[in-house]
């Protein structure tokens, strides 16, 4: 063949000559890159979701909560701090408009990987040192966190997520009564505290 009937003959395609490789090579290279995409898989899904739930600190033992009198009732059950921790607020999560909030239903019934846990277990919830109720009230029937609430959303036509103030404004201190004793108290503040919690250990660590 000259040289001028090879320069007119076009050159096949990456297509073309990927699909005119011998059975054996294309089945190896489909393999290989198979065996790459489980391997990539399988690291994504143990960095984003096997990592991140192991990495989470135990929860703290609490024997005894104890609301402090500051006027707005001695336990979790006062009319006032139930409506300071979950009056709906019309917030929404994400926020913004062409961002479609997250339904309630849909929260509530989250569960772990691997798990028939709910992502919003008071226990699993307190572990990320969220504020929980010690038992369900008329106001937050599904035990949620302080200042997670949910409101009507009439574009959607159900419930959504709602996050109010109380959630950042609510403060809790962890307190040991003696020092070989767990932790053993929870007292509660008003709102407006700062919104931080801390343990306090028997050598005074803060």
């Amino acid at each position: 063949m000259s040289e001028a009937t090879q320069a007119a003959t076009p050159r096949p395609g990456r297509i073309a000559r990927f699909l005119a490789m011998p059975t054996g090579a294309l089945l190896k290279r489909l393999l290989i890159a198979a065996l790459v995409l489980v391997v990539l898989a399988v690291t994504a899904f143990a960095a984003f979701v096997l990592w991140p739930v192991s990495s989470i600190p135990p929860e703290e033992p609490i024997d005894e909560y104890v609301y402090l009198d500051q006027g707005w009732g001695k336990g979790a059950d006062s009319v006032d701090r139930q409506t300071y921790y979950y009056t709906p607020q019309g917030t929404t999560v994400p926020q913004g408009a062409l961002m479609t909030p997250v339904r309630y239903s849909w929260f509530v019934n989250l569960e772990l990987p691997f798990s028939e846990q709910r992502f919003v277990d008071p226990d699993h919830m307190r572990r990320y040192r969220f504020i929980v109720d010690p038992h369900p009230t008329p106001a937050n029937p599904d035990q949620l966190p302080v200042g997670f609430t949910k409101h009507y959303e009439p574009a959607l036509g159900e419930n959504v997520l709602d996050i109010t103030c109380a959630a950042c404004h609510t403060g809790e201190i962890h307190a040991q009564k003696t020092a070989s004793a767990s932790p053993s108290a929870s007292m509660a503040a008003r709102p407006c505290m700062r919104s931080r919690a801390w343990s306090a250990a028997p050598s005074g660590r803060r």
